[in-house]
């Protein structure tokens, strides 16, 4: 072979080289670019579900200002609120109007509260053996101390006017109150108190005659 043939062959030797490597270098990567994509594709519905649910509320009910025990709902106590969609505290939707209008409070509920339906009631929201009376007590029957909703009481009979003061003690209900309201014509303090059932129709009779008068103790 002479040099100039082998020259020939040496110059070609790479050019073969360049030749078989170049298809594998240009041949693209199919998979790796549609995994890439199809990433793109979700992370950009994870982030456009993210901003929706973020923005996801519902309108419920919560009360204007302060709801005592015994209350009867009327539309005017109540007002709409957003809170997020699938807040777990229980609450009444402000498309549940008929829920809600015309129940009643069975505990005092704070200003700016959410309505939760163990708040209210059909009736009276009292315990199946306790009763409700009311009382008419002007302030010589009262302690000189406000009242307040859940106070512990006791009603005690009193003798008649010029009576002499008794030597046993009188006999006392116990009995707590749900609401208090003064009465601008007569003066006198109308209070509501709850007794068991058993107590309430002797109380009731006691009451009627004005002779009672009403002790406040303590919690405990």
């Amino acid at each position: 072979m002479s040099a100039a043939t082998a020259a020939v062959q040496d110059t070609e030797k790479p050019r073969k080289a360049r030749s078989l490597a170049s298809p594998v270098q240009s041949k693209p990567r199919l998979p790796i670019i549609g995994a890439a994509i199809a990433l793109i594709i979700v992370m950009a519905l994870l982030f456009v579900w993210i901003l929706q649910s973020q923005g996801r509320s519902e309108t419920v009910f919560a009360v204007k200002g302060d709801i005592a025990r015994g209350h009867i709902f009327e539309v005017d106590d109540l007002t709409a609120v957003q809170i997020p969609e699938g807040e777990p505290i229980p609450h009444f939707l402000t498309t549940q109007q008929g829920d809600v209008i015309g129940k009643t409070a069975v505990v005092d509920i704070p200003a700016g509260s959410l309505v939760v339906p163990k708040a209210i009631s059909s009736g009276a929201g009292l315990p199946d053996d306790q009763s409700l009376v009311g009382m008419s007590l002007n302030n010589s029957q009262l302690p000189p101390y406000p009242l307040t909703n859940g106070d512990k009481v006791r009603i005690v009979s009193t003798p008649a006017n010029q009576a002499e003061v008794p030597r046993e003690t009188p006999q006392a209900v116990s009995a707590s109150v749900v609401s208090t309201e003064k009465d601008t014509v007569s003066g006198q303090t109308l209070v509501a108190v709850m007794v068991p059932k058993a107590d309430a129709p002797i109380l009731a009779a006691k009451a009627a005659t004005g002779r009672v008068a009403l002790i406040l103790d303590g919690d405990k």
